[in-house]
């Protein structure tokens, strides 16, 4: 008998998406596994629509917040509900591979591992927009070699329960989705436990398809990177480089106070900056994606960076107001 697995996928406000992520976790070829799903108090009826899912299959279960506590939180709590022995992850925005469950399953008993986590790759079917930002490959696990990682993400992870109980779960002061994924690995790999990797797994993840909806996802990003970086005492190299993200806002003020006095010199400076930035973008993604797609990318990456150190800085100045959150949680 294969171990039993437990899927556990946080969802908000996620009626678009949620029925074709479903539909994939249904159709995995793993026998012993079940799907929790955790309705962090949707308000666009997402919770209505899964629910006639789970009234048709056995294999899942679905738990509700009593309101919105982030994935964090809603994740924790499928893993206190799991039967499991593995906890698999991913998200509402993620289609999964038939072979995602079973192929994570072999990487971890192969390795005698206790974390692992796989490929993601972004679909064909999405807009220009979300094609671009599929370019930059996030969330995507930050790899060591061919088959360990730094960390992976949370569209595409399992591990032990045992571990996850072990580390305290996922920090639940993580409010957002951004940083508390790569919080967990950081403690993890600090107990000297190695983080596997295999492509063999692999999940599509649908990319934001707006504007507005990717700047709020990044600037979320931003405060959960700087929540890691207040817990990490700046240490900690698993993500972002931290000065860069103070530094990033106060570049670009400077890049557009030059345009101003000196234009035609800053914009040359800044064509030749674009065209390094797109040649080893080209060479890294030429396989995967069309070479419009390449070039609104690197913008958009650079565009990503800036939104997500104001973020950072953000959540710097509320430092004391979020450090105060757990405390009037607990005495609620």
């Amino acid at each position: 008998m294969k171990p039993e697995v437990t899927i556990v996928v946080p969802m908000f406000n996620a009626r678009k998406s949620a029925k074709k992520s479903l539909a994939s976790l249904l159709k995995q070829d793993y026998e012993n596994y079940e799907i929790i799903l955790v309705d962090d108090c949707s308000t666009d009826g997402t919770y209505e629509l899964v629910k006639r899912s789970v009234d048709q299959s056995e294999r899942i279960r679905i738990k509700q917040t009593r309101e919105n506590l982030g994935a964090a939180a809603a994740r924790n709590l499928g893993i206190k509900e799991a039967k499991g022995e593995y906890i698999a992850f991913t998200d509402c925005d993620c289609v999964v591979d038939a072979h995602w469950v079973e192929r994570l399953v072999e990487c971890l008993i192969t390795n005698r591992g206790k974390v692992a986590g796989g490929e993601v790759k972004t679909p064909r079917e999405i807009s220009f927009f979300a094609r671009s930002l599929g370019t930059l490959h996030k969330p995507a696990p930050k790899l060591i070699s061919k088959d360990e990682a730094e960390d992976v993400p949370t569209c595409n992870a399992i591990f032990k329960k045992s571990l996850l109980a072990r580390m305290n779960y996922f920090d639940e002061t993580f409010k957002f989705s951004g940083g508390e994924d790569t919080d967990l690995c950081a403690r993890i790999k600090l107990e000297k436990i190695p983080i596997h990797y295999t492509p063999r797994a692999i999940v599509w993840h649908y990319h934001k398809s707006g504007f507005i909806p990717f700047v709020k996802w990044r600037f979320n990003s931003g405060i959960g990177l700087s929540r890691f970086a207040r817990r990490h005492f700046f240490e900690n190299k698993f993500t972002y480089n931290l000065f860069n993200l103070f530094l990033l806002p106060g570049l670009v003020f400077l890049a557009l106070v030059c345009l101003l006095f000196m234009p035609i010199l800053w914009v040359a400076i800044l064509g030749v900056v674009y065209l390094v930035n797109l040649a080893k973008s080209y060479l890294k993604n030429r396989q995967e994606f069309e070479f419009s797609e390449i070039g609104f990318g690197v913008l958009l990456n650079w565009l990503l960076r800036v939104i997500t150190s104001l973020g950072f800085l953000y959540g710097m100045m509320h430092f004391h107001k979020d450090r105060l959150e757990p405390e009037k949680r607990r005495m609620s």
